[in-house]
């Protein structure tokens, strides 16, 4: 199986590392990929500051037949950003800025009314607000309530800054607050704007 190299700073045995090894390396993932685990796999490996092997195996990300994986793969990451998300909120909560209960009405204004006033950082970050989930959460004959998109929000702001949250609840709750679990990827970004509130760090 083909492995497509990239940019290094050296070869391996100037940095005194076997270069041998990596032989191993690639039939591990072309096993991987023979059992149809993964579809290809991208790896670059530093030895005492220099970077020794970057390569890539298998099939790329795109969709389109044939494609190979390149070592300058770019990968969309979506919801991996919720463990970031919810590492930063844990860490305000070791700080003593907020606790799991704290309201978000405490924080962030567009919460302060009728029925979300007591949602808490909890039923947020556990996807229970009761707030309107993502997509294909019910089956639904008509649009969820998910309200604008974030594209038609930003063509609308004034020097950068847009009131982001208030839209994303306009739509009321799908269920009382603590009762359903329902993803919901608004939430996650509006805990971001709960970081950005306390800390005065961007994290959305």
């Amino acid at each position: 199986m083909e492995i497509i190299k990239g940019a290094v700073d050296c070869n391996p045995e100037e940095t005194g590392y076997d270069s041998t090894a990596l032989s191993f390396l690639h039939e591990h993932f072309e096993r991987l990929i023979d059992r149809k685990i993964i579809h290809g796999a991208q790896y670059t490996i530093s030895h005492k500051g220099k970077i020794i092997a970057n390569g890539a195996i298998g099939a790329g990300s795109s969709v389109e037949e044939g494609v190979k994986m390149l070592p300058d793969e770019v990968f969309k990451i979506y919801s991996i950003t919720k463990i970031f998300t919810a590492v930063a909120i844990m860490q305000l909560v070791e700080k003593g800025l907020i606790r799991l209960d704290t309201y978000m009405s405490d924080i962030l204004p567009a919460f302060d009314k009728e029925p979300f006033k007591y949602i808490t950082v909890w039923n947020m970050l556990t996807h229970t607000s009761g707030l309107w989930p993502d997509g294909g959460c019910y089956p639904e004959e008509e649009p969820s309530g998910d309200g604008p998109s974030l594209e038609d929000m930003w063509k609308q702001c004034k020097d950068g800054e847009f009131d982001f949250v208030t839209p994303f609840i306009s739509a009321g709750l799908k269920e009382p607050i603590g009762t359903h679990w329902m993803y919901n990827s608004r939430g996650f970004m509006i805990l971001g704007e709960v970081i950005r509130k306390l800390t005065g760090q961007f994290a959305h």
